[in-house]
């Protein structure tokens, strides 16, 4: 899944390429750069669950709660698989030159308790 991602993502202009596994893709790109980064994996991954200057909402914030959160100015997208996710996390530096990505497949997030085929057992 994510080398034919990382495929559409390889014309795109790299500062450094830190490290492209089959499971995991971490890049650094420049940020003067981030709108067509953006563009490119909204056409790839769906519209990003978190925007960089917005408001986290919760699932964001449980995603990226084990990767030390999400910032204001962080962005994160999620594509949903079968037993997995895709997570891409854009991370602007503090320097204003450079943003790095971080892309991994991962266990789809637990689904909350209580609905389902057999919730009317426990009425």
């Amino acid at each position: 899944m994510l080398k034919d991602i990382y495929a559409k993502l390889k014309s795109l202009k790299k500062q450094e390429e830190r490290k492209i596994e089959a499971d995991c893709l971490d890049l650094v790109f420049y940020t003067r750069d981030t709108a067509q980064w953006l563009e490119t994996l909204e056409s790839l991954l769906g519209a990003p669950l978190k925007a960089p200057g917005q408001s986290a909402p919760k699932e964001a914030k449980q995603i990226a709660k084990n990767y030390g959160g999400i910032q204001k100015e962080q962005c994160l997208f999620k594509q949903d698989h079968d037993q997995s996710m895709i997570v891409a996390m854009l991370w602007p530096w503090q320097n204003g030159k450079c943003t790095t990505l971080k892309m991994f497949l991962t266990d789809r997030l637990p689904k909350k308790p209580g609905g389902g085929f057999f919730s009317f057992l426990k009425k």
